[in-house]
């Protein structure tokens, strides 16, 4: 009985797909109030006076709170990776530091009611200078975004590694670009909701929130409202998306669960789309001023960097950590001896940047493979070429980078060459030189990728969080039919990890997988976890499901054993039959043994009753996958639309659990991929405000923009029990620069030169008209 490696349908599909899900904003509980809040119109301002007394009296107001009025009670905030974070409550008392920041906090008996309320609030700012350009915030002079820090720099991390200024000196080429990663949103379809429920008199707080890791938390929570733990609840339920934006409590959340205390009432919040524009944690926001040094051959002997990473004003769970990710994959691949690498990190007058889908290493992709494919193009090699010339080739494994990190599988080279094939390279430079004469576009550009993941070891160099665990947990209990209830530490947001689970634990107690329920996201029920997150689903999460039923097998088989008068080791297990080895016609089946194991009619005292098992699995090291992307593209000159024609990506994910999650995950990941290269930007005007604040402005590729998808993949297993790999986030990391490098061979003609995203149709038309 085999059921790794299967596509078995999604066990959550029959549930979620015909509307039965069950999130946050279908809960209501009696005497529940509900929240809303009044934010900053300004980017930068003091608060000058807060006037409640209009919103007290309208119709269905429950309570209005204000900064300025109840600062001294609400808790401050702490942030998980940095202990010199800028102070702030949740709601904000006499300085507003972004649009969209929380000022007041109204509670009514209805939504409306609310709504109506904060209509009645006057708040009168008085505007102080503002820093957006994060370049212009290091610049003496600049408006301070903190003034008691006397400056908005927060940190520099440089790094030199090998002689990268020998390098450079003698290079015979040097190839220098200017490259941005613009700031993007994550968008979950599911805006962020919260249900803060109190028991005034037993102390206990039940908090249902839509979030990636409920007991992270809830451990955090203890902290920050100084409660007992052991009182204290979270519940994730079906949760809409997340892609990192949902691992952190932020000021609002925070502001709800101190008024549902405060007054002993249940509170409900529900974000609308607008404050998940503004006041949503943002992603990526970088800038490198980078440069390869070659030689004559194309090999790459050097690189450096000088980028500086805009954080925002504050600092949410993972802020300050996101941009060191980038630092330590930027040579990705390839074989770089020499690094030169300088981060500056700055405060801005905008909202934090945080984790989203391939955070960090997204970035890094971006940059080292813009680069590569500048410097093929001005050194006149073919551009898939240039890679192979610089690749860590498979005699080299294990490879160690510049940074330390070691690889030990894959064949990078192969990849590539395989995503070669399939797009059809020879063919697609013979159509593009044909369509040339005619006056058509056509472009293609290649991507590698190495997605660092499976996040982390708990007390490794790559896991400096407060409170973030690197292991991960699952509870497996079968009951007296032998059916069995995962408890999975895992709190998936749409991943599809239930499926997974299941199949793990099926395959190794060989029961049917239909016999396997998965629950997950409730901290009065699952053993401690760090939930869902940087591709460690089945990374961490699989090994620790692996790990339980191996424990309960092994139970079953001492169980056998004492049933069938025979010892333990004697005891051979298949297909959900315990036999003598030597003596098959002696057996007994998983349902009679989870029965005795229940009820113990044969055994007697010899065990304790039950058949269930705990287990923790804290990975040994980081994880790595590994691919190559290729895009075809069709840029109309005369509108600066992009139209994607094909798209390959090829990867190496290890074993795959379930090929059909595995193929889901990877679409998903290029689609946002897409998005970010060609439509998706958090925008500032000059003011501060966030014009790109619903979909009509901030645009999100729908099934018309995302091509067919050609997938294959080659299997280098990982030295982990499974062999698996992380693949949840890889999508998101080759393809922005795959579309941009093809943008930039269609457009090679008319010397145009790609430094930034997203290519619209607007930026692209004013490339090809400066």
């Amino acid at each position: 009985m085999t059921a790794i490696g299967v596509r078995i349908p999604r066990k959550e599909d029959a549930r979620i797909l015909v509307g039965k899900g069950r999130y946050v904003d279908d809960l209501a509980v009696p005497h529940m109030a509900h929240a809303t809040f009044v934010r900053s119109p300004f980017a930068h301002a003091d608060i000058t006076s807060v006037n409640l007394v209009e919103a007290r009296k309208s119709p269905g107001v429950v309570a209005a709170y204000s900064g300025s009025e109840s600062a001294v009670d609400m808790p401050l905030i702490p942030t998980a990776a940095a202990d010199d974070a800028p102070p702030r409550t949740p709601l904000t008392g006499d300085r507003v530091h972004y649009v969209g920041e929380p000022v007041v906090m109204v509670l009514a008996k209805d939504p409306r009611a609310a709504v109506n309320g904060a209509e009645r609030v006057d708040v009168d700012y008085e505007p102080l200078p503002h820093v957006l350009d994060p370049w212009e915030a290091l610049s003496p002079g600049a408006p301070l975004v903190h003034p008691d820090r006397g400056t908005n720099k927060i940190g520099e991390i440089h790094k030199v590694i090998g002689d990268p200024d020998d390098a450079f000196s003698k290079a015979d080429h040097i190839v220098s670009r200017r490259l941005t990663v613009q700031r993007i949103s994550a968008s979950p379809m599911e805006p962020r909701a919260i249900l803060a429920v109190p028991e005034p008199s037993t102390g206990h707080l039940t908090v249902w929130l839509s979030c990636q890791g409920p007991h992270t938390l809830r451990t955090w929570l203890a902290h920050i409202f100084e409660l007992d733990e052991s009182k204290l609840r979270i519940v994730a339920p079906d949760v809409g998306g997340g892609f990192g934006s949902k691992l952190n409590l932020y000021s609002d959340e925070l502001a709800v669960i101190w008024a549902a205390l405060e007054l002993g009432i249940p509170v409900k919040w529900v974000e609308t789309r607008t404050e998940n524009f503004t006041s949503g944690v943002h992603a990526r926001d970088q800038i490198h001023d980078a440069e390869l040094a070659l030689d004559a051959d194309g090999k790459i002997l050097a690189l450096r960097s000088h980028f500086v990473g805009d954080l925002g004003a504050y600092f949410h769970f993972f802020t300050p950590v996101v941009p060191d990710l980038t630092i330590d994959t930027l040579t990705g691949n390839y074989d770089i001896p020499s690094v030169d690498i300088k981060l500056e990190k700055v405060f801005t007058n905008k909202m934090s940047i945080e984790a989203l889908r391939g955070s960090g290493r997204a970035e890094a992709t971006y940059v080292q493979e813009r680069l590569i494919e500048e410097a093929a193009r001005e050194l006149g090699i073919d551009p898939v070429e240039m890679r192979l010339r610089n690749l860590v080739a498979p005699d080299q494994l294990p490879y160690r980078t510049p940074f330390g990190l070691t690889y030990t599988g894959g064949d990078y080279p192969a990849l590539l060459k395989r995503a070669a094939e399939l797009v059809g390279y020879q063919a697609v430079r013979t159509r593009q030189q044909q369509a040339r004469k005619a006056g058509s576009h056509i472009g293609i550009g290649f991507a590698t990728y190495n997605l660092l993941c499976g996040f982390s070891p708990s007390g490794h160099d790559w896991n400096p969080m407060k409170f973030f665990p690197g292991h991960e947990s699952t509870l497996i209990r079968v009951d007296p039919q032998g059916k069995a209830v995962v408890y999975s530490g895992l709190s998936p947001q749409g991943q599809g990890s239930d499926t997974v689970v299941a199949q793990i634990a099926a395959d190794q107690m060989q029961i049917p997988f239909d016999h396997i329920t998965v629950t997950h996201g409730d901290t009065e029920t699952i053993p401690f976890g760090g939930g869902t997150h940087g591709s460690r689903g089945a990374v961490v999460g699989g090994h620790a499901a692996l790990l339980a039923a191996e424990r309960v097998v092994e139970k079953a088989r001492q169980v056998a054993a004492a049933m069938l008068e025979a010892a333990a080791e004697d005891i051979a297990y298949e297909d959900g039959v315990f036999t003598v080895v030597g003596s098959p016609e002696a057996m007994v089946s998983w349902r009679e043994v989870a029965e005795e194991a229940h009820f113990l009619k044969r055994c007697g005292p010899m065990f304790e009753p039950g058949l269930e098992a705990t287990a923790f699995y804290d990975p040994p090291d980081v994880n790595f996958a590994f691919g190559a992307n290729a895009a075809v593209v069709e840029v109309d000159t005369e509108t600066g639309k992009v139209k994607i024609l094909d798209f390959v990506s090829v990867d190496d994910y290890g074993v795959g659990i379930n090929p059909g999650i595995v193929d889901g995950q990877i679409h998903g990941g290029i689609a946002q991929g897409i998005g970010q290269a060609l439509y998706e930007q958090v925008s500032h005007d000059e003011s501060g405000q966030v014009p790109s604040a619903s979909f009509a402005a901030y645009l999100l590729p729908s099934a018309m923009e995302v091509p067919r998808l050609t997938l294959d993949n080659m299997v280098s297993p990982s030295d982990t029990p499974l062999g698996v790999r992380g693949v949840g986030e890889s999508g998101t990391l080759a393809s922005p620069p795959a579309i941009a490098n093809a943008v930039a061979d269609a457009l090679a003609p008319f010397g145009v030169r790609i430094d930034r995203t997203p290519l619209r149709p607007d930026v692209v038309w004013e490339l090809l008209h400066p």
